[in-house]
């Protein structure tokens, strides 16, 4: 029964997510995307649990791809000492049909290496890592994917889009 609400609910949001991209003018199938993670702190609640040693948080570590409005794609759950490759082919095998346009995913520089070759053998889509400039602290997707025209001075971000996560509050309130 599990399976089938799973499905039911996956259905539900494939649907919507298409919806929205249609009334904002786009495909309903999108063809490009940010891949990012994201480090937690768990509760004493079960369920799996790691060290993310490069961000000291003992955890979960979650997976995102979002298309170029900041709609979800898929998701992916793993202990937060699952390395972000490792992560995104947890993700990249569970991609549905609705992903099937994609051709090009932005990914910062720690999707790098052989993660790149394996997923041109495996996909129809490419990986494009976008390193941040000196001196930022953070790279910010935002600008990769056109949400804002405008160059973002001092941006710091802390997800992938706004619609999602809290990015570039300045920018948002333009």
């Amino acid at each position: 029964m599990a399976d089938g609400a799973t499905t039911a609910w996956r259905r539900i949001h494939e649907r919507l997510r298409a919806q929205v991209r249609q009334k904002a003018g786009r495909h309903k199938h999108p063809t490009a995307g940010a891949l990012d993670s994201q480090s937690v702190k768990t509760t004493q609640v079960a369920g799996v649990r790691g060290y993310d040693g490069g961000k000291q948080i003992k955890g979960r570590k979650r997976h995102l791809l979002v298309d170029t409005l900041g709609l979800v794609l898929a998701v992916a759950i793993t202990a937060a000492s699952v390395s972000d490759p490792a992560g995104a082919r947890l993700l990249f095998r569970r991609l549905s049909g609705s992903c099937k346009k994609l051709r090009r995913i932005w990914v910062d520089g720690t999707y790098r290496g052989q993660l790149l070759v394996w997923v041109v053998a495996h996909f129809q889509f490419v990986l494009t890592p976008v390193l941040r400039k000196e001196g930022r602290k953070a790279l910010c997707y935002c600008r990769i994917v056109g949400l804002w025209s405008a160059p973002l001075p001092g941006c710091v971000v802390v997800g992938v889009c706004p619609k999602i996560m809290k990015c570039c509050p300045r920018a948002a309130r333009r």
